[in-house]
């Protein structure tokens, strides 16, 4: 309904100012950068960004009765726009519709308007009160993100959904005041909470203190999330479940009681708590899931007893608990999660199953306290660097299926190298051959010098290589097909990569593999069909490049400001370049298609700034012309029969 087709502009009628309007005069599709602008009588719709296109100059807009919906963007960034009237016919606000509108202090929504779109009034900074009308029912999420002046918001007695992230970063609003005939909601004290009162929706980030109905069962998500001024609480003994997020970010929190029915536990759900002690180390019998990063950065948590009750435990969920020292595991639970204790630096006691089964990717990374680790017998996975900067001599191997030769940590029954434990300072290491996996973050911010990689090898997973700064050359093997994504992220001292031809498999390559590096030299092999998406951003010293001579895609911005290179021939393969794949590369000046390219995204050769020609294939000028600026179109030559031809 909102959105501006082709056809609308071709056929456009356009005012006195400049504003562009549909051909029945029914749609406003864009207007100029005007002070003051009067919507044209009859108009029913505001197109998507139709006052969106930089416009800092307006300050005053009239809509007339007629208008029934303000499209998505519409007024986005209108940072000017200090009033709103909006007429009472109006039923649909889009997404970004007044976002980032800061001058914006009051807003009244129109009688007919049912939902508040998600972004709606985000960073509407100065936005002090809100009035919704009796008909609205959904307020999805960021619809008042960072609306940091909002004081009191009222809820009407319609609602019936509010996105526990619709009010995020409000961080001036004292009190929520639901209707006191919602079905739906109630409010105590300032705060959300259903209509029973048993479960808690959202509490003011400005709150120091709150005090909670015994009869809560359910703290919701993001009910106190980012509340960071709050300093004390206590939660009743019959409450049985706290959601993801519940209370992120309250790093002001110095103490809390978990109480003894607390069943589950979830994702990040006291992360960021960096004050916060527990009144019990000893959790709830009842307690069967604690999820993933549960008391990620909790500080002050010293010691833990997970009890047998446990069914679930989730990843990291004491990640970065650098001052926990105790933890007892249930000794019917088999797992070991990834990042669990991952930078627990003080843990020195710990107990688990001697019939463990599962250790996860970076499981005790950075625990540098534990004296003793033993890997029993009944192990049967043990995922990448799980003793991250660990001394190698406490940690017990006693399982045939993973031993240590000459620093690798090698599991047999996957042909992996596991990780990296150095001999020796800036070592020159050779994975042994037969290996066909390198595991995550298996060298990860090691001080290795060189590695060889064997013809056996297949995968390279993700991080595997991340922070290894003294690396200057790689040569991947023809038998590799996989390079997941971050597996050289930090890679900096990297300046030549080489990949040898003749794989029978093609070659995926993750999102972001090599960017931001110090690379000057690629070959790329011909079994590579795509170069995902910012494989080669901002590697700033990249000059010399192969292409693949089965290319089929490049992708989205995936050498943007590769400032180095002068000249590039894309294959004849390539069917798909992707926008602004090589923007910002200041120093190009000339690039060869030898393809006819299916599409060719926006703004491919934009901000390079030397750029003189593009050459592509005889009779495709007008084909290229269409997905290129217009400054560049005496640049496009077409080549004929050898020689070009202008």
């Amino acid at each position: 309904m909102t959105k501006v087709i082709e056809s609308d502009f071709i056929n456009a009628w356009i005012d006195e100012v400049g504003a562009k309007y549909s051909e029945d005069k029914k749609k406003l599709l864009s207007v100029p950068n005007l002070e003051y602008y009067e919507i044209k009588r009859g108009t029913e719709i505001i197109c998507d960004n139709a006052f969106c296109q930089n416009y800092s100059s307006l300050k005053t807009v009239i809509i007339p009765e007629s208008v029934i919906a303000i499209g998505n963007s519409s007024f986005k960034e209108c940072q000017r726009l200090s009033n709103i009237q909006m007429p009472s016919k109006i039923a649909f606000i889009g997404e970004d519709a007044f976002h980032g509108c800061k001058s914006l202090t009051a807003v009244v929504l129109p009688d007919a308007v049912t939902q508040i779109n998600k972004h709606t009034f985000a960073f509407c900074t100065n936005l002090v009160s809100v009035h919704m009308s009796s008909r609205v029912a959904h307020i999805s999420d960021y619809a008042f993100w960072m609306c940091t002046e909002l004081k009191n918001v009222v809820l009407p007695v319609s609602v019936s959904y509010i996105s526990d992230l619709a009010f995020k970063d409000c961080r001036g609003i004292n009190a929520y005041f639901v209707d006191p005939d919602n079905p739906n909601y109630s409010s105590i004290d300032g705060c959300i909470y259903s209509k029973d009162s048993k479960k808690l929706f959202k509490v003011p980030e400005i709150k120091e203190s709150c005090l909670l109905p015994d009869g809560l069962k359910c703290v919701g998500s993001r009910a106190f999330c980012d509340c960071k001024k709050l300093k004390e609480l206590r939660l009743p003994e019959q409450l049985s479940e706290i959601e993801d997020f519940a209370f992120y970010g309250c790093w002001q929190l110095e103490g809390i009681n978990l109480p003894k029915k607390i069943m589950s536990i979830g994702k990040y759900a006291f992360a960021g708590c960096s004050k916060m002690t527990l009144s019990d180390s000893v959790f709830s019998s009842q307690l069967y899931i604690v999820d993933d990063y549960a008391f990620k950065d909790c500080h002050s948590i010293n010691a833990v007893k997970l009890p047998p009750s446990i069914k679930v435990l989730g990843e990291g969920v004491f990640f970065g608990c650098n001052n926990l020292e105790f933890c007892q595991m249930p000794s019917t639970y088999l797992r070991i999660p990834d990042f669990f204790f991952s930078g627990c630096t003080k843990l020195n006691q710990l107990s688990y199953s001697s019939e463990i089964e599962y250790v996860g990717r970076c499981s005790f990374k950075d625990c540098t306290s534990l004296n003793r680790i033993t890997i029993p017998p009944s192990c049967k996975e043990l995922l990448g660097n799980p003793f991250g900067g660990l001394n190698r001599d406490s940690i017990v191997i006693d399982n045939p299926n993973f031993y240590y030769e000459n620093g690798l940590l090698i599991d047999t029954n996957n042909n992996a190298v596991i990780s990296y434990c150095a001999v020796e300072s800036a070592a020159d290491i050779k994975i042994p051959k037969g290996i066909v996996k390198i595991c995550a973050n298996a060298f990860e911010n090691s001080d290795i010098a060189s590695v060889s990689l064997p013809y056996s090898l297949e995968t390279i997973e993700t991080m595997s290589f991340a922070g290894c700064k003294n690396i200057k050359y790689i040569n991947f093997r023809s038998s590799l097909k996989n390079i997941k994504e971050g597996a050289f992220n930090g890679c900096k001292g990297i300046r030549s990569i080489h990949f040898d031809d003749g794989g029978k498999n093609e070659l995926v390559l993750g999102c972001e593999l090599f960017s931001m590096l110090d690379l000057e030299k690629v070959y790329l092999p011909n079994n590579l069909k795509e170069i995902p998406y910012r494989t080669f951003y901002k590697c700033g010293k990249l000059w010399n490049i192969r292409f693949p001579s089965q290319l089929k895609k490049i992708g989205i911005r995936s050498f943007e400001e590769c400032y180095s290179l002068k000249s590039i021939q894309i294959p004849e393969s390539t069917e798909f370049v992707g926008e602004r794949a090589f923007r910002s590369c200041g120093n190009l000046e000339r690039a060869e298609l030898l393809s006819s390219c299916s599409e060719l995204g926006e703004d491919v050769f934009v901000d390079c700034i030397d750029f003189r020609g593009m050459i592509v294939p005889h009779g495709t000028k007008s084909f290229y012309r269409k997905y290129t600026e217009v400054e560049f179109w005496p640049m496009i030559k077409e080549r004929k029969k050898g020689k070009l031809h202008y």
